[in-house]
């Protein structure tokens, strides 16, 4: 939570053991998640590992396949100030299905989105994503409810 309050001194306290931990145990994990703490590390003057960090999250993030693959990249291009790529990348997002709620409540809290929320059709897009997940949402109930599953 750290992360999302923007503390980031709290917040590298944690990440730089865990990327030490990850790193001594040659571990590939998370790898989502080493934009922020690339970010962190950045915020706290920590360019080196920030700078190592993202040589691995890039890769990652243009490879990514999976559902979340398009946010993947939208962190990539906010994070190195390309702001038009990464509406682009959350644009594409509006058109997936069956991700998890996280989506819908951390990505306007997201710090290393600030810059692309501040461009104009990042409210359109976020409220597509967020349309589109609470129709699923509410077929999915209904779904339930028939079956008297719920």
């Amino acid at each position: 939570m750290h992360y999302f309050l923007k503390e980031y001194e709290a917040s590298y306290a944690y990440y730089r053991p865990y990327v030490g931990i990850r790193d001594a145990l040659k571990l590939d994990i998370y790898t989502s998640e080493l934009v922020k703490i690339a970010y962190v590390s950045r915020q706290v003057g920590d360019s080196v590992l920030a700078q190592r960090l993202m040589a691995e999250y890039e890769p990652y993030a243009l490879n990514d396949q999976g559902l979340y693959g398009d946010l993947s990249r939208a962190m990539l291009h906010a994070y190195n100030g390309q702001n038009d790529m990464a509406i682009e990348s959350l644009r594409a997002f509006t058109n997936k299905d069956d991700f998890f709620y996280w989506a819908i409540f951390f990505l306007p809290l997201d710090p290393i989105l600030e810059p692309v929320r501040s461009k104009p059709e990042y409210k359109q897009i976020f409220d597509d994503i967020s349309e589109r997940f609470w129709e699923r949402h509410e077929e999915l109930k209904t779904s339930l409810v028939d079956k008297q599953l719920l």
